[in-house]
């Protein structure tokens, strides 16, 4: 083992991903524990950025915000791959003068029409530029022409995948991959191979999307005499459904849990536990989890993104939170906005509905639901029957002293079986004029929170 140096290399063409923002948590965490014993091993941040039409400012900072949201560090500045254009092109330049390129003037229109040939004989190939290469007069051309790389055609490529395992393939399948464009400019493929090398990159880790990327940019490596970093391709995320996770499965992009009132720690308990057969525990500390990371315990196949497990561990979370920086949270991010003489109720409401809500979002809409319900509008909709039955409940607990929990319970339960009445005809209109939903807390902890007083005045309200 020696010092681990990886990137996260992001494109500011969208909002970050949950995907994403999973392989940069990987490779965080990598570097982490790698640094116990390896102090000098680095984990960068690069923004690839060279599609100008597409990349905007509001997705870069959508990346800064999210990584810093939580709290993935990265060492050093960014690095900004547009920065280096100069130096992709030196280096396609170089590869020419080594024949590690060569010189290509194939039009788009004949390499189609090439491949449509081959495809009416039964062939799938993938070089379709054959003459260039061999050509005198096209490799002494100055201008109009595009650089290609040069890979065998016999022969194969094997790598050694850290998650994957070795991989082998025929070189046959591997096509002649444009360098420089035409009009100058370097592609994805070049780009990101020299900006790897300037950078010392070690491990390449990201999804396996860009599995079949590696096997042409090794030939790169090669090429150009370079030491071929280590891979590791992570398998994708799924949705609930076995497709690739969109915005159809629900919210993908990072800040939109932030927004929601997930919390950045069971983000990164949920991501680092994703996909990993490791870490039986729900909740790890960030210390725990790097200290049992490693590529072995990320499995090969694609697993699937489950919110339910997500809120499961947010829930946990919630739960640490004391009530009073959860006050806080609710009022300067999701815009609650109560009076001075609630503050105590609103405390205890937090108290008791954090322990049933999966985040902040929620946890508000439910405090919302309690403080600004109109009993009215209830009143409208409401069954005679409805009204019968709270009209008899109220007479029956109107004269109650005892308004402790146990007491309570008793009261509603007697009440019940006097009037020969499902619990859920009483407890269903009940708890809807107490805190404006059918279903939530135990009327008994509803009662206890409003005291008699309130209880009382709010069944009035409805009745009169």
């Amino acid at each position: 083992m020696s010092k681990i140096i990886t990137r996260f290399a992001p494109s500011p063409t969208g909002y970050l991903h949950i995907g994403g923002i999973r392989t940069a948590l990987i490779n965080h965490l990598i570097v982490e524990k790698n640094k116990t014993e390896f102090p000098d091993s680095k984990f960068f941040l690069r923004i690839e950025d060279t599609d100008k039409k597409r990349s905007k400012d509001e997705y870069f900072q959508s990346i800064v915000k999210s990584l810093k949201w939580l709290n993935i560090q990265w060492d050093g500045n960014i690095y900004k791959q547009s920065e280096n254009i100069n130096k992709h092109i030196e280096i396609a330049n170089e590869l020419l003068r080594i024949k590690g390129a060569y010189k290509c003037i194939c039009t788009t229109e004949e390499l189609e029409e090439r491949r449509k040939k081959n495809l009416l004989k039964g062939l799938s190939l993938k070089k379709l530029c054959n003459n260039c290469e061999g050509d005198p007069n096209i490799q002494k051309l100055e201008k109009d022409f595009c650089i290609r790389i040069k890979i065998e055609k016999s022969n194969f490529t094997e790598i050694d995948d850290k998650i994957q395992g070795k991989i082998k393939i025929s070189n046959d399948e591997l096509d002649n991959f444009i360098l420089l464009r035409k009009d100058g400019t370097p592609t994805y493929m070049l780009s990101v191979v020299v900006d790897d090398y300037l950078m010392g990159i070690t491990h390449i880790i990201r999804g396996d999307d860009h599995l079949n990327n590696a096997f042409r940019q090794f030939h790169l490596y090669k090429n150009l005499g370079w030491i071929v970093p280590k891979f590791a391709h992570i398998p994708l995320m799924f949705g609930d459904d076995g497709k690739k996770l969109s915005k159809r499965h629900g919210s993908i992009e990072v800040l939109d849990f932030k927004n929601k009132g997930y919390l950045s720690e069971a983000i990164v308990n949920y991501l680092a536990k994703f996909g990993s057969s490791n870490d039986k525990d729900e909740v790890l500390q960030k210390k725990q989890i790097i200290y049992n990371f490693n590529f072995n315990s990320i499995v090969k196949s694609p697993s699937r993104f489950d919110y339910n497990k997500l809120n499961f561990i947010n829930s946990l979370y919630l739960n640490e939170i004391n009530d009073e920086d959860l006050l806080r949270e609710l009022k300067e991010n999701f815009n609650l906005k109560i009076k001075n003489n609630l503050v105590d109720l609103i405390l205890k409401l937090i108290n008791l509905y954090k322990k049933r809500s999966h985040n902040i979002e929620e946890l508000n809409k439910n405090i919302k639901s309690f403080i600004n319900f109109e009993i009215a509008e209830y009143k409208k909709v409401s069954s005679e029957n409805e009204k019968k039955i709270l009209n008899q409940f109220f007479i029956y607990i109107n004269n109650e002293n005892d308004w402790s929990k146990d007491k309570i319970e008793k009261n509603l339960k007697e009440f019940v079986n006097q009037n020969n009445i499902k619990f859920s005809h009483l407890a269903e209109p009940l708890r809807m004029i107490l805190t404006g939903s059918k279903k939530g807390p135990s009327l008994s902890e509803i009662m206890i929170i409003l005291e008699k007083k309130e209880t009382i005045s709010k069944i009035n309200k409805f009745l009169i």
